[in-house]
């Protein structure tokens, strides 16, 4: 038998994650197939340039992403990354604070398909990078 992960356990898996708490990933809103987070952009986060590391964000979405699919997983599922498409139309500099939109768009007893974006929570709501992100759908192993 598996044992039961409820909602705030799993949440809290993604946001205790090293990279979601060096870039102070908060959870703002979540419900049944969406996710909205926010972070601000930090030296630790940023390339010597002075902007949001392409990396941080790939993460920061993906995490995003995972925190819109796990209201509608059955407590003996998890999901995993297996495909991650980002295009990135800006850059965000040290101080800018970013929103994460994601929505499932699909899913089916093995795949869900989300898009999120990213954009400047500052009145103007520039877009910042979109993303597809695919996930394998399995039943969790016993005694993991």
């Amino acid at each position: 038998m598996t044992e039961e992960i409820d909602l705030a356990d799993r949440n809290d898996l993604i946001l205790d994650h090293p990279l979601s708490r060096v870039a102070a990933l908060m959870l703002v809103h979540q419900e049944d197939s969406k996710a909205w987070c926010r972070f601000k952009v930090s030296e630790d986060c940023a390339g010597a340039e002075g902007f949001l590391n392409p990396s941080v964000l790939y993460g920061l979405i993906d995490a995003t992403c995972h925190l819109g699919l796990v209201p509608g997983l059955a407590d003996d599922e998890e999901a995993n990354t297996m495909d991650f498409h980002v295009s990135i139309v800006r850059q965000a500099p040290i101080g800018a604070v970013v929103g994460l939109r994601a929505e499932l768009l699909r899913r089916s007893a093995q795949v869900a398909c989300l898009r999120c974006e990213a954009q400047y929570v500052d009145g103007n709501s520039l877009v910042i990078a979109s993303a597809n992100v695919t996930k394998l759908i399995a039943i969790r192993s016993r005694g993991a």
